[in-house]
């Protein structure tokens, strides 16, 4: 057993199956320490290079897979798992995962964070009777905010401070994302 620091955290808990020839994160961990690489998958009509220069990770025709040789690898799968299934060895699971949507951040789209960083006081909200923090809409979009506009004052000490020009909290999209994605027919949220 190998144990590697490439396996992804989706990929969710147990043991994940290790494909040298059809992955190439796999392929290349093999190649590091001298493993074997054994192709399982052709492409169609045609025949891969060996030993292979990369992982093959196309669709394609099952080979050296048994009972399942000569079967497209969609077909060849579905068959795998059947037989998995029958035998009492294995069966299919749907997994889901909502992703985070990263968000830009960039300076004229969405709500500026309303926080200020002040070097005695650290970041400090900016008050509740300065909101919403605004920007000029005049002021061209695609250049940087004018530092008059950063520079501001910290309203806890009253020392020199700075806006923060950065619009949306990394994930705030993320909340909408699920809450639509779990009633895709509702006309509200």
């Amino acid at each position: 057993m190998w144990v590697a620091n490439f396996v992804l955290m989706e990929y969710g808990s147990g043991a994940v199956m290790s494909v040298p020839a059809h992955d190439q994160r796999d392929f290349e961990f093999a190649q590091a320490h001298g493993l074997p690489i054994r192709r399982v998958i052709a492409p169609a009509g045609g025949a891969c290079a060996e030993p292979l220069e990369q992982a093959y990770t196309e669709r394609g025709v099952l080979s050296r897979s048994g009972a399942f040789d000569g079967l497209d690898s969609a077909r060849g799968g579905a068959a795998i798992v059947d037989r998995l299934r029958r035998d009492g060895a294995g069966c299919t699971a749907v997994r889901y995962r909502l992703h985070d949507w990263s968000v830009s951040r960039q300076r004229r789209w969405g709500c500026p964070v309303p926080m200020l960083h002040c070097a005695a006081c650290g970041a400090v909200p900016v008050p509740e009777t300065e909101l919403p923090v605004r920007v000029d809409e005049s002021l061209p979009p695609d250049r940087p905010l004018p530092e008059a506009w950063l520079r501001t004052t910290c309203p806890r000490c009253g020392g020199a401070a700075r806006r923060d020009p950065d619009t949306l909290d990394t994930f705030v999209e993320s909340s909408w994302y699920q809450a639509r994605f779990c009633s895709p027919g509702a006309e509200a949220m």
